[in-house]
């Protein structure tokens, strides 16, 4: 006899299952709003979702994306998988936190994470940082804004692996620590990063690339960028252990950083085991020096001759002289 559980009964009975369950019905795009509602089956432009946390644990496939679609407050969102959150200019997407981070990514080592068009906000210094980069293969942040945190507006702090960060086109203001800090605090892997046109300003630190553990490099690319009003400096960058790390710094203004009752400040503070490569870029008016340079060999700060250094109140430079870098 043939059984009642016929083939394609139980192939509907399947696909009732898969729209029924968010989970099983992951999708490549998800679409929040100030006007949508957290449940299941959401995420599509005509039924989006309210909040991007929702959104990335419910709907968006690893890989996928989540599009806004109005302005609004879209809350705080742990990131851990690869995902694109884009905000392509409908107004402010809001992501506010109140304790803790605005964005945290604790991705798998090969994830890729790319946000687009945010407004981060610490709600005047109680949330920790805008964005905590802990583990992932690669961040991009493009677009943004970062302000009002007791910490970093954007704190690459990886535990391994190799990564890959490209920050542009984005302002961190007023926060607590610096506007942005990379600090690896894994014992292998690298940091491979890209600034560029970015303002960094009203923070307690302009820019901060700071060494790891022994084994672990920065090598980072400061290119456009603005780093000025700091109360400490402008870009600070060191290797505390390992002598592969290296920043160049192309086109750049590090200027007005510095508290007159601060002394460890300037426009660019560069120490330890670090090469730093400046060109075409201005240290100017910092409350101390413009640069204080106490790198160990056979590290070193290297200037072409299109550099400007002035008007700073203790003078050009301190510590060690500038090597000479010349067109190659």
């Amino acid at each position: 006899m043939r059984p009642s559980w016929t083939l394609p009964a139980a192939a509907a009975a399947m696909a009732l299952l898969v729209a029924g369950n968010p989970a099983l019905a992951a999708s490549n795009r998800a679409w929040v709003s100030g006007h949508g509602v957290d449940q299941a089956g959401c995420g599509a432009p005509t039924a989006p979702c309210r909040s991007l946390q929702y959104a990335h644990d419910h709907v968006a496939a690893s890989g996928g994306e989540i599009d806004i679609l109005d302005p609004a407050g879209y809350g705080a969102v742990t990131i851990t998988k690869s995902i694109s959150i884009v905000n392509d200019g409908v107004g402010t997407a809001g992501l506010q936190a109140s304790t803790g981070n605005a964005i945290t990514i604790n991705a798998g080592p090969g994830d890729s994470v790319y946000l687009r068009g945010l407004n981060l906000d610490g709600l005047l210094l109680s949330a920790t940082n805008g964005v905590l980069f802990s583990t992932g293969g690669s961040l991009t942040v493009v677009d943004c804004v970062a302000r009002h945190f007791s910490g970093s507006g954007i704190f690459i702090e990886p535990t391994s692996g190799d990564v890959h960060v490209l920050i542009a086109d984005t302002i961190t203001a007023d926060n607590g620590g610096d506007g942005i800090a990379s600090e690896p605090i894994g014992a292998s892997g690298t940091v491979t990063g890209v600034i560029e046109r970015v303002i960094s300003t009203n923070n307690d630190g302009g820019i901060g690339i700071f060494g790891g553990e022994a084994g672990v490099a920065n090598t980072f690319t400061v290119s456009d960028s603005t780093a000025s009003t700091n109360a400490a400096f402008g870009l600070v960058v060191e290797a505390s252990q390992d002598t592969r790390s290296s920043v160049n710094v192309d086109s750049s203004h590090f200027d007005n950083n510095g508290f007159p009752n601060i002394t460890t400040t300037a426009g660019l503070l560069a120490t330890k085991n670090i090469t730093v490569r400046i060109s075409g870029s201005t240290f100017d008016a910092n409350s101390t020096f413009g640069i204080v340079n106490t790198t160990d060999a056979p590290g070193g700060v290297f200037s072409t001759d299109d550099n400007h250094i002035d008007g700073n109140a203790s003078g050009k430079v301190s510590g060690h002289s500038l090597g000479v870098d010349g067109p190659s």
